[in-house]
């Protein structure tokens, strides 16, 4: 618990470069998977080849997937299915979907989810710091996070990143935009 608040309160400044989506989850997914295999877990990804680039910090947005995969496993302690999928939306943005077969969660927990320190788990499971942190590192890319969820179906998290147009976002990237 007091690594993920250092990981909160620290005050790095994010290196935004161009990136592709689908090595950012990947990356993602190689750090994960052994204990997807440990704990019989199916993970399927899906997108499509030529997704825009989005302009983001590969540290922080592995950060992001990384919480919401750890998520999910726990979510599913009998085991299931996660699926990434990632597509174009919205005009400016890329859409990246990490939906769960869990457990869910209740309606009335929903609105209170990426509050720092809010957590659904037993003491002891959860900080209740991870998906705030999921939050806060995907409004800095300029983006915003969308959760629907099922009780005893599952969860989907979407994470909406706007996509990198090379004229503009190249220009306010050496200017040091609002990143």
């Amino acid at each position: 618990m007091v690594k993920n608040l250092l990981d909160f309160s620290r005050s790095d400044t994010p290196s935004f470069r161009r990136l592709e989506v689908k090595e950012v989850v990947e990356g993602t997914v190689k750090l994960i998977k052994n204990q997807l295999m440990l704990v019989g877990m199916k993970l399927v990804c899906k997108s499509p080849n030529h997704l825009p680039p989005i302009l983001g910090d590969l540290h922080n947005l592995e950060q992001v997937f990384l919480n919401l995969f750890l998520n999910a496993i726990q979510a599913m302690p009998n085991g299931g299915v996660i699926t990434v999928e990632a597509n174009e939306s919205r005009e400016r943005y890329v859409e990246i979907k990490v939906s769960d077969t869990g457990v869910g969660i209740k309606p009335e927990d929903l609105e209170k989810i990426f509050d720092p320190f809010y957590t659904t788990k037993p003491v002891g499971r959860g900080s209740g710091l991870g998906l705030s942190i999921v939050y806060g590192i995907v409004k800095k890319h300029g983006g915003y996070v969308e959760v629907k969820s099922e009780l005893n179906v599952g969860t989907t998290f979407i994470v909406y990143l706007p996509i990198l147009h090379e004229g503009r976002d190249a220009e306010d990237e050496h200017a040091g935009g609002n990143h």
